[in-house]
């Protein structure tokens, strides 16, 4: 680890990221205090080696802990703990924080018993290399079936993908976990990591991958020994991810190809094939319908593989910022709504709803305010509270209003300002009886942020402003009924009016829903 200080801080190099830590007394304190950060104190016997108060030692702990450059002290010297294999999980720990120690990941590793399917020095060279790693057991299997009961099969093909059948029909049969790699040309095909307790099978796999290589001829795997050395490092790097749970397992997501010529990586999506279809679903190339693919790229792994450390992005001050973000119309003219009773104060499922004859102005107000308005000032301000929950407090759900007939209102197109709780007055590009509803005295049309959302949570976006619009309808429609007011959801509309109609861009913010609002009828009520 290199430790660099400049005028007000350090910059910290060898953890699994870069850290620069500000302040003058970090640059002086924290120095002094690594070298007797070595596991063989406690927090008071540093402090009085170093001359410091406790209290100074327990925010520098604190402090490297966060940063992912502290680990907690061995209860015994691991004989392992100076190998390199050692070296790398030690400074990677903090990636995933499963394992308190070093210590921990190397006594999984040794207790875990590997079989490596492959033929010729491949196999010979994996079975070292996975050794070396710090695995306990690692059987070289190059004909017929594994010996005993493994832990996990690594098999490793650069003939043809029938060989990784066999092994994966093996694995099927008695529950054991693979992590198949394919060898071709100059790249090789990782994964994707089967378990048949919550994975796809290799047959599903193998499918897939045959109807994306049908236009294609793969060439047989290169001899280079540069190319064969790295790729059986790859093969080790993930198998060591998944039992010792450091690192990032790419493979529990789909198929990694890596071109080893041109260095780059490409990951695609292995999805159970479902053996019966809807007649108008999307499907892929393998008949896969497209919502199930999405599904299963963003879809959690089960609990004994969640890595701890993936929770602490909610706690990034950039994403903490995140919450604050809100969508505005700085230059247009606005529209100050009510913000007092005008909440319902009748339970939601009213036996008789009131009567209301025309919308107005607070009934507009209350149905935007618990879709996607917030409450009064959080005594923190890291914290927004919102009267509709949404994902990672985010406030994807953005609203706008089609007015047409709501006293107190003027009839025309606004969005809604969620942080002033407030219309602003949007140009009309279209006519209002082109537009959703037009039988309708309002219609409100719900937007996801994907694009602020994504910066948080990548793909798994989509799924988050879907779900969080589904909240914020339920709240309106609810809320309207105790109104004496009828929300109802539309099952269809036309995306590309309506996005010209409020400016849209439909990539960086879809449209989630839309509801049509009106007086219950006598029927309704």
């Amino acid at each position: 680890m290199v430790v660099v200080p400049f005028t007000d801080g350090i910059l910290v190099e060898g953890g699994p990221t870069r850290q620069v830590l500000r302040g003058v007394a970090t640059r002086d304190l924290i120095p002094r205090l690594l070298p007797l950060l070595d596991g063989t104190r406690d927090v008071a016997e540093v402090a009085e080696q170093a001359h410091v108060p406790v209290l100074h030692v327990e925010q520098v702990v604190a402090l490297l802990y966060t940063c992912g450059l502290l680990e907690e002290g061995a209860a015994d010297e691991d004989p392992l703990a100076d190998t390199p294999s050692a070296l790398f999980l030690s400074r990677n720990l903090d990636s995933t924080r499963v394992s308190r120690n070093t210590s921990e990941v190397l006594a999984r590793m040794r207790g875990t018993h590997v079989a490596v399917s492959a033929r010729g020095d491949i196999g010979v060279r994996l079975q070292a290399a996975l050794l070396a790693a710090g695995f306990g057991r690692v059987d070289l299997c190059e004909q017929g079936d594994p010996d005993g009961r493994p832990d996990l099969v690594v098999a490793v093909s650069g003939d043809s993908r029938a060989d990784l059948r066999t092994v994966g029909g093996w694995c099927a049969a008695r529950g054991i976990p693979m992590l198949p790699a394919y060898l071709h040309g100059t790249s090789v095909d990782l994964g994707p990591y089967i378990d048949p307790s919550f994975t796809v099978s290799y047959d599903d796999v193998e499918h897939q991958c045959a109807a994306a290589e049908e236009a294609e001829r793969l060439d047989r795997a290169t001899d280079d020994p540069a190319m064969r050395a790295m790729a059986i490092a790859l093969v080790t790097n993930q198998a060591t991810a998944i039992v010792g749970r450091v690192g990032s397992t790419v493979v529990l997501r789909g198929l990694v190809r890596t071109d080893l010529e041109a260095w780059r990586q490409d990951l695609y999506v292995m999805a159970p094939v479902p053996a019966i279809t809807d007649k108008g679903a999307t499907l892929t190339k393998a008949g896969v319908p497209l919502a199930l693919a999405f599904e299963t790229s963003v879809a959690f792994p089960p609990r004994k593989l969640l890595n701890p450390r993936d929770h602490q992005v909610h706690y990034k001050p950039g994403n903490v910022a995140l919450q604050h973000e809100s969508k505005r119309w700085p230059s247009a003219r606005t529209l100050v709504l009510p913000t007092k009773g005008i909440l319902p104060q009748a339970p939601l499922e009213p036996a008789a709803p009131p009567a209301v004859e025309q919308l107005d102005r607070a009934h507009l107000a209350s149905l935007l305010m618990v879709a996607a308005g917030r409450k009064d000032a959080a005594e923190s301000p890291r914290s927004v509270p919102r009267w509709a929950p949404t994902g990672g407090n985010l406030g994807s759900v953005t609203l706008h209003a089609v007015v047409r007939n709501v006293d107190g209102v003027p009839a025309g197109i606004w969005g809604y300002d969620a942080a002033a709780h407030r219309l602003a007055r949007l140009p009309e590009p279209l006519d209002l009886a082109q537009l959703e509803g037009e039988d309708s005295p309002a219609v409100i049309v719900l937007t996801g942020s994907l694009s602020r959302v994504a910066s948080k949570y990548s793909t798994f976006a989509w799924r988050i402003v879907h779900l969080d619009a589904g909240v914020a309808i339920a709240q309106v429609v609810h809320t309207a009924r105790s109104l004496g007011i009828s929300a109802r959801p539309l099952d269809r509309w036309d995306d590309r009016k309506l996005a010209a109609a409020f400016d849209l861009d439909l990539d960086a913010e879809p449209i989630t829903g839309v509801l049509e609002l009106r007086p219950l009828t006598t029927d309704e009520a």
